[in-house]
């Protein structure tokens, strides 16, 4: 379950979320996915899209060793768009 919502989540958003929404900057380098609220204490919402964020490498790493894994940004999920078509 999890390898498919990280693929779901990794398409919504597409580049690093903290790099874009902070800095400006549109990396897409060594994505991973990071749980907004922490798995020890929200195990249950660990396949939220709304707790999944995509982050790069760096970004990830600093939320996690720097800030006790909290973002450092204001973040509102994106709805996936399935099947869209141009009319």
């Amino acid at each position: 379950a999890w390898q498919m919502k990280r693929k779901e989540i990794l398409e919504r958003d597409k580049y690093c979320q903290r790099c874009w929404l902070k800095f400006g900057i549109v990396s897409c380098d060594h994505l991973e996915v990071h749980h907004i609220k922490p798995l020890t204490k929200y195990w249950d919402e660990r396949l939220n899209n709304n707790n999944l964020i995509c982050l790069c490498r760096a970004c990830h790493r600093w939320c996690d060793q720097s800030n006790n894994g909290n973002l450092d940004f204001e973040f509102t999920p994106k709805e996936i768009v399935y099947n869209f078509e141009f009319k």
